[in-house]
C-alpha cells in the first residue's frame, strides 16, 4: 500500500535541498523525515543538518514501520494518466467522478 503520514510534505529526495528552503524557512523548525525503511531519510537528514537545519530526525524504520505499528496514513486517490484517459467517460458523471 502506498500513501503518507497525514499532514506531511512530499518533497522527493533528489529535490530536497533545491526546494526545503521554500517550505522550511526556518532552520530550527523541527523535521522529520522518512521514507520507506529508514535509510534513505537517514542520508537527507544528515544533508539537512549539513545545510544547517538544527532540529532533523529520522523516523526509524520508515513508512514501513509506520504501517507495521498500525498508526494512521494517508493514501491519495488519484488515476493515473493511462487510468484517467481509459475513464474519461465515466469520470465526467457526477455521480462518479474521479474522487
Amino acid at each position: 500500500v502506498q500513501g503518507h503520514l497525514p499532514g506531511a510534505l512530499f518533497i522527493p529526495r533528489g529535490y530536497l535541498e533545491l526546494q526545503i528552503e521554500q517550505y522550511v524557512p526556518d532552520r530550527n523548525a523541527p523535521i522529520v523525515v522518512y521514507c520507506a525503511g529508514g535509510v534513505r531519510s537517514l542520508l537527507a537528514a544528515r544533508s539537512l543538518k549539513e545545510m544547517g537545519y538544527a532540529n532533523v530526525s529520522s523516523m526509524i524504520g520508515g513508512f514501513t514501520g509506520w504501517k507495521n505499528a498500525g498508526f494512521k496514513f494517508t493514501v491519495p486517490r488519484v488515476l493515473t494518466e493511462e487510468q484517467r484517459i481509459r475513464y474519461s467517460r465515466h469520470t465526467l458523471l457526477k455521480e462518479v467522478g474521479e474522487a
